[in-house]
């Protein structure tokens, strides 16, 4: 696949998978709430650093193996990859088998570990400082 036929394959999914900003992911999480996540990055890319708690299924074996992962297809699941390129994709493939409940994470582990917007992140920040 080309990459213009791949980052527009990229901007369809994404016009239909709904989609959870970092803000919103920090934010449940500080208050408890936290969000099944699904990392589809490869296995090189996951063993560098995932989100705590998360499952890693490459995007590869996504529609193979997600229904042994995630047999509830009403279960919440916010899909991760580097950027969020690969998290929309999947969050298309598992739209597409019946999950009902799928955003992938705007960012992606990325925007996760820069902290973008995240504050908790600026509150630690300018405590070292």
């Amino acid at each position: 696949m080309s990459d213009d036929a791949y980052m527009n394959e990229v901007a369809e999914a994404k016009k239909v998978v709904p989609t959870m900003t970092c803000e919103t992911f920090w934010k449940r999480e500080e208050q408890g709430d936290r969000p099944t996540v699904l990392d589809v990055r490869e296995r090189w890319e996951w063993e560098a650093g995932h989100i705590d708690e998360a499952t890693h299924l490459p995007l590869s074996q996504v529609k193979t193996d997600i229904e042994k992962l995630f047999p509830e297809k009403n279960e919440e699941i916010i899909i991760c990859c580097a950027t969020d390129n690969r998290s929309a994709l999947a969050g298309k493939q598992l739209m597409e088998m019946g999950y009902t409940n799928v955003n992938y994470l705007s960012g992606g582990y990325s925007g996760y570990c820069c902290g973008l917007d995240n504050p908790a992140a600026t509150a630690k920040e300018e405590t070292e400082s």
